[in-house]
């Protein structure tokens, strides 16, 4: 059952955006609500998107919690939109992830459940993964690039290159849509994060081989989105975290993965995204 907290959250949220569309009647609320709930979206990402679901509390838990939606977390640490320097974490990379739904072939993700790399529970997210029923997904969520930031983000001469960031979505997105083109996406762009141990270098600060930044990856996400036409998260510029705050959000002494109290921030934000995009299609 939802907290009091948290079903006052999701009932207020869709009161205000029912009212705004003029539909305020309690029999409208609720068959709005039902709307809502009868959804269910698979969340694909790395460890941001996995973290504390051992306590119940990644975002895509609270989502579910303040929504009502079936949530299936398929948030694995370590694994990336692009190719994964690591062949084992690769196999379970979002390009490489889409050729086994598509193929209904996962001979790549056993096998490389061999390695001592793996964590365990990548089996059972493998398990979920096999036994989804695509015509009633309803949407996908992605959020990558925490892996990502050693890849390029696009190759001009190839669109379609797995071994860039937009190329990888691309070749994705466009698999998936083709099989299953009543699938909505929702974008989920890189969050503010920092390196406590390299002088608290940062989104915006950051520079890597090919003088991007954290930053640049999330900003590209935000371009796919439009490319494809699906809402994104505005996770970067209006969540409310930044350097000056930034403790508040993380764990002790990571700048990566948020604590209870940012994921939580995160996930409240995603939940009017999901919210406001069930009903606006209804």
């Amino acid at each position: 059952m939802l907290s009091n907290f948290r079903r006052y959250t999701a009932i207020s949220i869709s009161f205000f955006l029912l009212s705004a569309c003029g539909a305020t009647t309690t029999s409208n609320q609720e068959s709005q609500n039902t709307m809502v709930e009868d959804k269910t979206v698979v969340f694909f990402g790395d460890s941001m998107t996995q973290n504390l679901e051992e306590e119940n509390v990644s975002f895509p838990d609270i989502i579910g919690e303040n929504t009502g939606i079936q949530a299936i977390n398929l948030g694995m640490g370590g694994t990336a939109m692009s190719v994964h320097p690591n062949v084992s974490f690769d196999s379970f990379s979002f390009h490489s992830i889409t050729d086994a739904i598509i193929t209904e072939n996962y001979e790549l993700q056993y096998e490389a459940l061999n390695d001592t790399e793996i964590p365990e529970y990548f089996d059972e997210k493998l398990n979920v993964l096999q036994k989804i029923e695509w015509e009633a997904v309803d949407t996908i969520a992605i959020m990558y690039g925490a892996n990502d930031w050693g890849n390029r983000i696009e190759n001009e001469n190839d669109l379609l290159d797995v071994t860039t960031f937009k190329g990888s979505a691309r070749y994705s997105l466009d698999r998936l849509l083709t099989a299953y083109p009543s699938l909505e996406v929702i974008f989920i762009p890189m969050t503010y994060r920092y390196w406590p141990e390299y002088n608290n270098l940062d989104t915006d600060s950051s520079i890597n081989a090919y003088n991007l930044k954290p930053s640049d990856y999330s900003d590209a996400m935000v371009e796919l989105s439009k490319e494809f036409k699906f809402p994104y998260v505005d996770s970067l510029y209006s969540l409310g975290i930044n350097k000056y705050n930034k403790e508040l959000y993380f764990k002790t002494n990571d700048g990566t993965h948020f604590n209870e109290l940012g994921t939580k921030k995160l996930a409240d934000m995603i939940s009017e995204v999901f919210i406001s995009n069930f009903e606006r299609n209804q």
